[in-house]
């Protein structure tokens, strides 16, 4: 078991289990100790406000809770190289064939920042629409009636960008209020 590519997880957790039946572990609780941090192209993607506040407060969280951090900077991995870690956390968009490939390790992981809605995955998912309404109506309630948006430079088919923009016009079409392009 300790020579990952010769076994696969499923045949190394029936190994341990078993183990465990026959009395050769101690019965303990299983802990996490150990988790894979998986940003593809980190360098080159998220050197933004939202991303790196993302990164830094899981790595933050996990420093709290005494979890160490494995940290891989793209998506080309094998069994081999992440058996050991309990765990992986996504950050940002991840590959549909590289998420069937993890499924296969049968190695738990969240999606952070997956901006894909698909239920079939664990996610912490935020609502893009609810927040911005929220934001507006606010904005709105006092009084603004000259209201822009600022998005940054994501790229044009950015689902998260697209999706604020949606709701600022949703938003100030149902408040009576033009929207003006110079304004965005």
């Amino acid at each position: 078991i300790h020579k990952p590519h010769k076994i696969s997880r499923a045949q190394k957790e029936q190994i341990l289990k078993i183990a465990h039946e026959l009395g050769y572990f101690q019965k303990k609780q299983r802990e996490v100790s150990k988790i894979l941090l998986v940003c593809d192209n980190f360098h080159n993607t998220y050197f933004g406000d939202y991303y790196n506040n993302v990164f830094f407060g899981i790595l933050d969280n996990l420093y709290q809770e005494q979890i160490s951090v494995q940290i891989l900077g793209h998506f080309n991995v094998e069994y081999a190289d992440i058996y050991e870690n309990n765990g992986i956390i996504f950050v940002g968009k991840v590959p549909t064939e590289f998420l069937i490939k993890v499924e296969k390790f049968h190695m738990p992981f969240v999606l952070c920042g997956h901006p894909d809605p698909d239920p079939k995955y664990r996610a912490l998912r935020f609502d893009i629409e609810r927040g911005v309404t929220e934001l507006l109506d606010y904005v709105i309630s006092c009084g603004h009636r000259k209201i822009g948006l600022i998005i940054g430079e994501a790229p044009p088919d950015d689902p998260i960008r697209n999706a604020v923009k949606l709701t600022y016009r949703k938003v100030l079409a149902k408040a009576g209020i033009a929207v003006q392009e110079k304004l965005i």
